[in-house]
């Protein structure tokens, strides 16, 4: 059986949810399972402890789709299968292009850039998500004219090419949840337990198989909508009235019902139905919604840090606020520069591109100063602040190699000529300088040539990454980073302190 309960209070959809789940538990029938998004997996973990009691655990659980497949894969098999992480997916990638180059027309142009690589392996990974194949993609190729035909092919070329990279290096090109789906076909595991979907908007294609999967395996599904009405409705309930359609459709035995609000003449019921409708009316005791207006995006920030600081002074704890903004991008510097000078602590909670960190940066500049040790490279490399010398030798070193224009080979043999160019100066002087310079040398430039060696001798991405693994280890990365988090940390600044000592894992 499928249930849709229907709520445009998100907290009535949840207190029915345990409701249900606790009364159950009481009776004593075991196997309820909650699953919601990632992200809410802890808050759901502690309400349901809070409201089922010291015993709860035995009755029932929260699990996001990932845990739910490691749950199958220990009772059906698969759980030792390894996975790769998003390091090994982007070198495999890359090796899969490298492979059917020479057809490629639209996609081999960019296909040396890492940022490109990552867009192709997150489209790759958001058709499979949808049950996309290449023969599908085939088939609609056929049907588009022009570029858009010519890309559908190529697309489809390129998923073969990354599976069957995959497959030569023992790894599976699915997805977790497609092994879960796998699992799930034949198996017996959601026979006789109850699955509580709550928290989500909507559900991509290979997740709806899932929860498709679960029904005709015998268990009985209850999916928590934040919806006004599967036929019409208010426009902000639109993705998930959408997404209501979609799951009676997936079963026959399914019924639907709308949980009655119990906040409908509240300010904030009034802001959630007219928000986005243009609506012009006043709302009768609305003070705890107000609409501020600023001239500009700065404006506006000084404004929040006002109120801010007059929620602590009426003794609102900083946890319990939380400031939310639609360009995150353009509000963000504004944000921190203002609350700095208002001594606000605050953490921005937004994604930062891994691409942009220097680490990212100082990697690709040896990875590509150990292919051939040319000149502009290595100091591309030297300079990054990654490098295992200090920012004297640094200097010294960089002067030395503009000075003489070395590159390649002359760089890997010891140095002999003057680090004073061609002024006259003692003796002793010079051989000084010099001997302090190659053992300098030798510390910039062995580990990239063990890394250029290793990966000459590697004969697969495994070993690749071992090699690269074993490059990060000889300049003592994770101990440079570590270091770098503590010296920010003393400083104040702890998001990028948690950054730096989140970057190397």
């Amino acid at each position: 059986m499928l249930r849709l309960y229907l709520s445009k209070e998100r907290k009535e959809n949840s207190r029915r949810l345990y409701g249900e789940l606790c009364a159950l538990a009481q009776q004593g029938q075991a196997g309820l399972i909650v699953i919601v998004p990632e992200q809410f997996s802890h808050s759901a973990e502690r309400r349901l402890c809070q409201e089922g009691g010291a015993s709860i655990s035995r009755y029932g659980e929260v699990l996001g789709f990932s845990r739910l497949a490691m749950r199958v894969f220990a009772a059906e098999g698969g759980i030792a299968d390894t996975e790769t992480d998003a390091a090994g997916r982007l070198l495999m990638m890359s090796l899969a292009v490298e492979q059917v180059r020479s057809r490629l027309k639209i996609y081999g142009v960019g296909a040396n850039k890492p940022a490109f690589l990552l867009q192709l392996l997150q489209m790759l990974e958001e058709l499979r998500s949808f049950c996309i194949r290449p023969e599908n993609l085939r088939d609609q190729s056929r049907l588009c004219e022009g570029v858009l035909g010519e890309k559908l092919e190529e697309f489809a070329l390129l998923m073969e090419s990354f599976d069957s990279v995959c497959a030569n290096l023992g790894q599976s090109p699915e997805s977790r949840l497609s092994r879960l789906l796998l699992a799930l076909e034949g198996s017996d595991f959601a026979q006789g337990k109850r699955f509580y979907f709550d928290g989500f908007t909507d559900f991509n294609g290979i997740e709806l198989e899932i929860i498709k999967e679960l029904l005709l395996s015998g268990g009985e599904v209850s999916v928590y909508l934040h919806c006004d009405d599967l036929q019409e409705g208010e426009q902000q309930f639109a993705a998930a009235r959408e997404t209501g359609r979609k799951l009676l459709s997936l079963y026959k035995e399914s019924e639907v019902c709308v949980v009655p609000s119990q906040e409908q003449d509240s300010p904030l019921s009034y802001l959630r139905s007219h928000l986005f409708g243009g609506s012009r009316g006043v709302c009768s005791g609305a003070e705890a919604v107000q609409f501020i207006e600023g001239g500009d995006p700065m404006h506006e920030c000084r404004i929040a840090a006002g109120e801010i600081l007059k929620l602590l002074e009426q003794g609102v704890r900083l946890r319990d606020i939380t400031v939310a903004c639609a360009d995150y991008a353009t509000y963000r510097p504004l944000l921190e520069t203002v609350f700095h000078r208002a001594e606000l602590p605050a953490y921005f909670a937004g994604d930062t591109d891994i691409l942009r960190q220097s680490v990212v940066h100082m990697l690709l500049a040896a990875l590509e100063a150990a292919d051939g040790l040319e000149q502009e490279e290595v100091l591309t490399y030297l300079k990054s602040g990654y490098a295992p010398v200090s920012s004297d030798a640094c200097d010294r070193l960089e002067n030395y190699i503009l000075l003489w224009n070395l590159s390649g080979s002359r760089l890997e043999q010891v140095w002999t000529r003057s680090p004073f160019g061609m002024r006259e100066v003692r003796e002793e002087r010079k051989e000084r300088q010099l001997e302090e310079l190659n053992r300098e040398r030798e510390r910039l430039l062995l580990p990239l040539v063990h890394l250029r060696d290793g990966l000459r001798r590697a004969v697969n991405t495994g070993e690749m990454l071992l090699r690269l693994n074993d490059f990060l280890e000889e300049i003592q990365l994770n101990e440079t980073l570590n270091a770098m988090a503590a010296e920010l940390s003393e400083a104040g600044e702890l998001q990028k302190a948690q950054e730096y000592a989140q970057v190397y894992a």
